[in-house]
């Protein structure tokens, strides 16, 4: 979800290790700082682990967010992992619409918009041609996504028109395969 990173990984063996610490740098040059511990499992043949780190959104206006492991054994002997990247999407814009997938796959398309929560929005499928193929007015759930039904059209291009009240028509056009 928007301001969180999930980070995933999996061991070998776990012969003396004592844990995991989570260690993340928002930018070229700046310090690293802890951010969460998992403590190892202890089994011999590996185990898979996850942290999500809940902390970017409020951390840094930076998009990208790099993280490493510190592998910490019981003997005090620490090893560092390769570096992972993490981009973050920038915060919409009021007014602005993002679609995914692209092209759309599948039966449903997500859309996002900056209006968490908006009520009455009117949602409408044009396609080139300008025949409306689907309309209703619906709500943004409370993170300003919206699951558009998209299984009933063929593949081809489409407009997507939603309309905030009080606002300016957005308009986006996607690609049903």
């Amino acid at each position: 979800t928007q301001g969180t990173a999930l980070l995933r990984w999996v061991t070998a063996t776990e012969l003396s290790n004592r844990g995991f610490g989570i260690e993340r740098q928002l930018g070229s040059g700046l310090a690293w700082q802890p951010v969460g511990f998992v403590a190892a499992t202890g089994q011999t043949t590996g185990s898979t682990y996850e942290f999500t780190d809940k902390g970017l959104a409020t951390a840094a206006a930076s998009l990208q967010a790099y993280y490493r492991l510190r592998q910490e054994d019981q003997d005090g002997t620490i090893t560092y992992s390769p570096v992972a990247v993490v981009t973050r999407q920038a915060a919409l814009a009021a007014g602005e619409l993002q679609l995914s997938p692209v092209p759309v796959t599948g039966s449903n398309l997500s859309v996002a918009l900056a209006e968490a929560g908006q009520a009455g929005l009117e949602v409408a499928v044009t396609n080139t041609q300008g025949q409306r193929l689907l309309h209703f007015t619906t709500q943004a759930s409370a993170d300003g996504a919206l699951s558009l039904p998209v299984a009933q059209l063929t593949a081809g291009v489409y407009i997507l028109t939603v309309q905030v009240p009080g606002q300016a028509v957005r308009h986006a056009r996607f690609v049903k395969l």
